[in-house]
């Protein structure tokens, strides 16, 4: 057998794609709950979470290669879960009713088991960057290139930079790779040209992109709501600088019911945590990633690999 597999015999690879396969189909399930019995369904949801918090490093078979922040991310969740209760049956209820159902699934699941568990496992980023030069030629057919051969690394999740993101060739990239998550950039963004080529692509059948689409773009914003699609919003945000830097003593501290749990956490994620709400704003989207990668690798100096085109 396989040094790498488990009991069931899969290798750690094979067994994590089919445990995402399970939870896309598991939290499609969920979806529907909630789109059909709205709040009842979602105080079930967080009751589940509540109470089996634990049980998904059991599941996907990565278990007790989990780096420290990650099961101390847990733990926070659940904490914050239990002091905004009301604010995360709303956010549910709320995102359910907002976006496209497969979509929730399918980019939820690739990002969560494709990028921030396998980084918490493993010696890879938990995403990785492609920016795409101005009137750049054949750059849809070297970033397909490129992901390919991340994939291949275990590379899962992709922040692509650049103008030309839903150009026929690039969809082909996301289409092609239904088992990664991708987190589009517009650079620079024009509300006019965003919001057209958000209109020509087909967003229906791309499941697995999250746009981020700033403030100004109000026609842009339009359009993805139109759509349904999973988008994020940016702000030109001074001092959104989150917070870094990981202390084993104030973990056990925190862990221990003692301390202070903002000394730890980015402060995009704690704010998330305390008061989750739509539409989500993506500020200081670069620190931010920076310092995910940082707390779940147990505050490792690991770069996220990029690639300029």
């Amino acid at each position: 057998m396989n040094k790498n597999s488990n009991n069931s015999g899969f290798t750690r690879k094979g067994y994590s794609k089919l445990a995402a396969q399970i939870a896309k189909g598991a939290v499609k399930k969920k979806i529907l709950t909630i789109n059909h019995s709205g709040a009842r369904a979602a105080d079930e949801i967080l009751d589940g979470i509540m109470e089996n918090h634990k049980k998904t490093s059991d599941f996907n078979g990565f278990d007790g290669g989990r780096s420290e922040n990650t099961s101390y991310l847990e733990l926070t969740a659940k904490r914050c879960i239990e002091r905004n209760r009301a604010k995360w049956r709303n956010f549910l209820i709320e995102l359910v009713s907002r976006f496209d159902h497969d979509a929730i699934s399918c980019f939820g699941v690739n990002f969560v088991y494709g990028g921030l568990l396998t980084a918490s496992v493993s010696n890879i980023g938990w995403a990785s960057v492609i920016e795409i030069g101005a009137n750049r030629e054949g750059a849809a057919k070297i970033a397909l290139e490129t992901v390919m051969k991340g994939k291949a690394r275990g590379n899962m999740v992709w922040i692509i930079k650049g103008r030309e993101l839903l150009s026929p060739e690039m969809r082909k990239i996301y289409l092609f790779n239904p088992e990664c998550a991708f987190i589009l950039n517009f650079c620079p963004s024009d509300d006019g040209d965003l919001s057209q080529m958000i209109e020509s692509a087909d967003l229906s059948k791309l499941k697995n992109i999250l746009i981020l689409i700033p403030e100004s773009c109000k026609r842009s914003l339009s359009c993805m709501q139109n759509h349904r699609g999973l988008y994020a919003v940016t702000r030109d945000c001074p001092g959104s600088r989150a917070l870094t830097g990981f202390s084993k003593g104030e973990g056990d501290r925190i862990r221990n019911g003692e301390g202070s749990v903002r000394s730890e956490l980015p402060r995009g994620v704690w704010s998330f945590l305390e008061s989750p709400s739509l539409p989500i704003y993506a500020d200081g989207m670069e620190d931010l990633f920076d310092d995910i990668e940082k707390f779940i690798s147990g505050g490792k100096s690991r770069r996220m690999p990029r690639y300029i085109l």
